[in-house]
């Protein structure tokens, strides 16, 4: 559907500085894809404020397409749909993404076999993405509660690596995947 003033991208993006935001007036999105396959988005929350009172990332989620959507000369269509609040993209098998600001708050991904997707936090616990499909590859840093840092790396449904911060914070991870 092509609206009046609607936010369109032909080309795949260099990096997040080509993004194209998304939200529900709590959680916000930066999203962008990369020639080399990967869909990327940076997560936001109006709350995430620092010490300095600047508004933080709370991480970026990289979704690996294999195989590589983007071969030389196809088309490509990156579009903010106003009307329905989604980013639909034509090139590859997720096809809209949208937030949900139902608890638990979830970015969805939807179409060509595509789940949903939780970075679901709960005080005590941090689940590790529980809903994210097992075909799909990501690298991860999530900010939690408690001043809390997870990064890894998911690869075919397990967790390859994990790195926690502080250690102390390392047994409340809880795996999904």
């Amino acid at each position: 559907m092509n609206m009046p003033n609607a936010v369109v991208w032909n080309t795949p993006s260099c990096d997040s500085s080509g993004s194209m935001p998304l939200g529900n007036g709590d959680i916000g999105l930066n999203v962008w894809v990369e020639e080399e396959g990967d869909l990327l988005f940076y997560l936001s929350k109006t709350d995430a404020w620092d010490e300095n009172a600047r508004l933080l990332k709370l991480g970026r989620v990289r979704v690996s397409l294999t195989p590589n959507p983007f071969t030389a000369g196809a088309d490509f269509r990156q579009e903010l749909d106003l009307a329905t609040g989604t980013i639909r993209i034509s090139a590859v098998p997720v096809n809209a993404i949208f937030v949900d600001a139902t608890p638990p708050s979830r970015v969805k991904l939807s179409g060509g076999g595509a789940a949903s997707t939780t970075g679901a936090k709960r005080l005590g616990g941090i689940r590790l993405l529980p809903a994210w499909p097992k075909e799909w590859n990501v690298e991860f840093r999530l900010h939690a509660p408690g001043r809390t840092v997870v990064e890894g790396r998911i690869e075919n449904g397990e967790v390859r690596e994990l790195r926690v911060t502080p250690e102390s914070r390392r047994n409340d991870v809880l795996h999904a995947v």
